[in-house]
This record gives structure tokens, sequence and C-alpha cells, in this order.
């Protein structure tokens, strides 16, 4: 994946500054006149600092214990801004014509964005969406998620997608993340090759997807979906009504209030 590639050659970037810091010819071969030193390292820390901080890289990153704590960090200003548009926050990438040519971080940050903001959906009751059972999200580090993923196996397909079927806004939310995956595998299959090229997850990735938009398409899917979203909004929609009808009824007590304390005010006063 491209983040992979993105991580790997800052990794072997700073290692070429660690082992040939004193070879200022070798960088300059490689990145042509600018200090390659100096914007080798800086690049390095900037990414990984970001890297550490806004891409969930534990296999257990979406787990019960953890999503919680990952949701409310990735959903902050800064991991946001870095994961839209990373080149903005990476200060000194910009200056290696490699990143800077080939952009080789921009699309995979967004299918990161992508994945945790579907990780991260909740249902109508506010309930974490099933896409966990998927367990499209392993390994410790980027290289190992590009090694070791897999594709979910059918008796977990077919045990989570019926739940996400319940639901309008997890159907939702998988629906458009896997078109997004489908649409991007099509256009740069030869792109999303990682640490170990690998080929056949991005072509296991890119049918997946469609397995899962077929399913979701099916009218039996579509069906308790909608039901789902006119269920939520009849809720919604009483409870509204509900708040409104008690903001009403507050708003006559405090006038009935009122009245009971000026007619007493003025019975007092034509006694007197």
């Amino acid at each position: 994946m491209k983040i992979v590639i993105f991580v790997l050659n800052l990794a072997a970037l700073a290692t070429l500054v660690l082992s040939f810091n004193s070879n200022g010819i070798l960088l300059r071969r490689l990145y042509g006149d600018i200090d390659a030193e100096e914007s080798i390292v800086k690049c390095n820390e900037n990414a990984m600092d970001y890297i550490n901080d806004c891409v969930p890289s534990d296999k257990n990153s979406f787990s019960k214990d953890n999503i919680d704590n990952l949701c409310t960090k990735i959903h902050s200003e800064e991991c946001q801004i870095f994961l839209s548009n990373p080149m903005v926050s990476l200060d000194g990438c910009e200056d290696l014509p490699y990143i800077k040519n080939k952009n080789v971080s921009l699309v995979f940050f967004k299918l990161i964005s992508s994945n945790t903001k579907l990780h991260c959906t909740k249902d109508e009751n506010e309930e974490y969406c099933p896409m966990s059972n998927f367990n499209l999200f392993k390994g410790s580090n980027p290289q190992d998620f590009d090694i070791f993923n897999t594709i979910p196996k059918d008796d977990v397909f077919n045990k989570t997608m019926p739940n996400i079927c319940k639901s309008n806004k997890c159907y939702q939310a998988t629906y458009d993340y896997f078109s997004y995956i489908k649409n991007y595998t099509e256009v740069e299959t030869d792109k999303l090759i990682g640490f170990k090229g690998n080929k056949n997850f991005t072509t296991d990735l890119h049918n997946f997807s469609s397995k899962v938009i077929k399913y979701l398409k099916a009218e039996n899917c579509t069906i308790k979906a909608e039901a789902s979203k006119r269920k939520y909004e009849t809720i919604m929609k009483m409870k509204y009504e509900n708040d409104e009808s008690g903001a009403f009824s507050n708003k006559m007590n405090y006038c009935l209030f009122f009245l009971i304390i000026l007619f007493i005010s003025v019975f007092f006063l034509n006694s007197n």
C-alpha cells in the first residue's frame, strides 16, 4: 500500500543519512542539488510523529478497548488536516523530489482516513458498526499491514453483512467506503503495490469490495436499511416534538406562576 512505500522510503532515507552523513556526494547524486541530509532528516522526523499519532498501526487499534480513544484522536483537528493533506503538515518533505513529484502519500492517507471513519461510525443506538469483524486492519506497523492483511472468510462475511443492513448509518458508511475502495483499485491497481509487491491482495480487495457492494444493493438488505432509517427518523421526530411540547409546557407554567404572583400582589395592595 502507498503508506508502506512512503514510510519505507522515509526510513530508508533516514538510514542513508545516518550511514552516509559524511558523504554528501552520494545523497546529492540521489536527490540533486538540494541539501539532502537536512531535508531527509526533517521530513522523516515529522512524518513519523504524525504517523505515530494519526495512523492506527497496531493490530488491536480497533478493538473494543481501544476504539474510543482512537476515534477521539483521529478526529482531532491536527490529525484531520494531516490525513486530508499530509504535505501541509510535513515540513521539509516538499524539498524531496521523490515525494513531491510522485505524490506518494496523499491517496493512501485518504484511504487510511476513510477506513478509520468507517470503523468510527456508530449506528442509531450509538453502538459501533460491526466492521471490526472484517479485520481489514492487521499488523503492528505499516509493513505488517501490507504483508499480513487477508480478505475476510465467507463465514465472517455472512455473519457480519446482515448486521450492517440492520442500520442505515452502518449501511451508508460501508457502501461509501467500499465504493471508494473499488473505484480506486480499478484505476490505480498498479500503484497499490506495497512492501512485498502484493498484487494478489489488491486484486482480492477489489473483488471483496465488489462482493460487499453487491450484497448491500440486494433488495433484502436495502429494505432493512430503509426500515432502520424510517424508524430512526420517527424516533427523532417524536423526540423533537416531545422536547418542543416540554418547552411549551415550561413556558406556560412560568406564565401561570407569574400571573399568580401578580394576582397575589394586586390582592395585598388593594387590601392595604
